[in-house]
């Protein structure tokens, strides 16, 4: 059964807001390297992002965070995309990233995609290409990239042999 979801953005305050209704949304932080019930969100870091939440209800379901970049001007880094194991399969991932793709595209900001965990290698070098030509003018650069692609072009995307860097193949 698909779940109706919600999504929003918020900072670190509203995360906050959004965790107290629901008891079950107290665990979804990891702490010193032990994973929460959202796998790669780290409470560590979740001060200096920016959240796009999934809600059902009051569940939180999944998050997709961005942080600035300070040596690429008016650019955030996709830190990660943290979907609730119970709910993984069922378009959350593709939801969250195209309300972020919009509103990157909307704000004018650019987008840094660094290295992928193996479930995202499995899903994102399908579901990016894809949501980026629906955005084509939002500026992406890949892993360590100086030079933006943009998503007027069709693209794929790779990995290199050491499975750490994301290559595009025009």
């Amino acid at each position: 059964m698909e779940l109706p979801t919600n999504i929003v953005k918020v900072d670190y305050d509203g995360l906050e807001a959004l965790v107290r209704p629901n008891p079950k949304n107290r665990n979804i932080f990891g702490y010193d390297h032990k994973r929460g019930r959202l796998a790669y969100l780290c409470a560590h870091y979740a001060p200096a992002e920016t959240h796009f939440v999934a809600l059902s209800g009051t569940l939180i379901i999944g998050i997709g965070s961005v942080a600035p970049v300070v040596w690429l001007e008016n650019t955030v880094e996709l830190s990660h995309i943290s979907i609730d194991a119970d709910f993984n399969h069922h378009g959350h991932a593709r939801r969250i990233l195209s309300y972020l793709f919009e509103d990157l595209a909307t704000s004018g900001q650019a987008l840094k995609i660094g290295r992928f965990s193996a479930q995202g290698k499995e899903h994102l070098p399908r579901l990016l290409p894809e949501l980026h030509r629906r955005q084509p003018h939002l500026p992406i650069y890949w892993t360590d990239g100086l030079v933006p692609t943009y998503g007027h072009r069709p693209y794929r995307l790779g990995s290199t042999r050491h499975q750490d860097r994301t290559v595009i193949q025009l």
